[in-house]
Formats: C-alpha cells, structure tokens, sequence
C-alpha cells in the first residue's frame, strides 16, 4: 500500500480549516452534524443518549480548535473524494469513537450502540486517520487537492493509502 505520512512524525501540527460563508468551524460541524442526524437516524432525532454524547462532543469540539480543524479536514477530505466518486475503501483511526465523526460520514460505526467511550485524548489528535482507496490514480488525484488545500501540514495526521498492488 502506498501511504503519504511516515509514522512518528510530530503530532503537533497547527493547520487549518476555513468553514464556508464565513461561518464559525465550531457552527460549521453543527451544521454538518444537522445533516449527518437527518441522514443516519429515522425521523431525524436522537435518542437521550445520542443526544448526550453529541453535546458531550460538541462541548469538547468548542474547547480544542486544533482537534476541531483536524475532524474537519478530514471530512473535507473525504467529502470532495466522494463529489469525484472517488471510492473510499476504509477509513481507520481514532475516529470510530467519535460520535460526531459518525455523523459527518468519516466512519461506519456508531460509537454510542457500539459502547464505545468518547476519548478526549484520542479525539484532540485524531492521529493517524488512514484513507484508504482503491488505485494508485485515486491516490493521486486525493494527494493533490490535500495538498493543493492544506499544503504539507496534513501529513502528520492523515494517511492515505491505495489497496491496488500491482506497482
């Protein structure tokens, strides 16, 4: 597989993500979240417990900019991928605890039915989310919009591989 980040590179990484219509990031994921209930939950609500774990999250969120700026660079990632039918394969980090990253598409897995705890410590770095997808031209058209958005200051955090071996 090939992958853009090499392992053990700093975590600290200050990038940056620009929500649209000069909109707050913070308001910008509630937004998205909005969307993610509407399409993930029938009759767009949320159970006491969802609730609470979104607004557990959305508290967290409002406290740690740099976490929030990495959840939504990933999004961003895999939201144009998906506009260029790129075919995501897999997607795999820290993210499958995160309830709002259920929400925005970047992971199959409902945290809250699968129990599983949100990690504050986990959710701040969100290091490393791995994209997987499916050829090396994939790889490459996904290499060049990151790049072309957020220059080299997501490559701590974000890996993107191909599953095709036929190098």
């Amino acid at each position: 597989m090939a992958t853009l980040s090499e392992q053990g590179e700093s975590t600290q990484v200050s990038v940056s993500f620009k929500a649209p219509d000069g909109k707050s990031n913070l308001k910008f994921l509630d937004k998205l979240c909005c969307g993610g209930i509407i399409e993930r939950f029938t009759k767009a609500k949320l159970d006491e417990e969802h609730a609470s774990r979104l607004a557990q999250e959305m508290h967290f969120w409002a406290n740690h900019e740099n976490g929030l700026n990495k959840l939504l660079i990933v999004w961003d990632c895999l939201y144009w991928a998906r506009r260029q039918h790129i075919k995501i394969v897999d997607v795999e980090g820290a993210v499958d605890s995160i309830f709002t990253a259920y929400l925005l598409e970047i992971t199959p897995i409902d945290p809250v039915l699968g129990q599983l705890k949100f990690n504050e410590i986990a959710a701040e770095q969100i290091l490393p989310v791995t994209i997987s997808v499916p050829s090396l031209l994939e790889l490459n058209l996904l290499q060049t919009y990151i790049n072309n958005r957020y220059a080299e200051a997501w490559r701590p955090f974000v890996k993107i591989g191909s599953s095709h071996t036929d190098f």
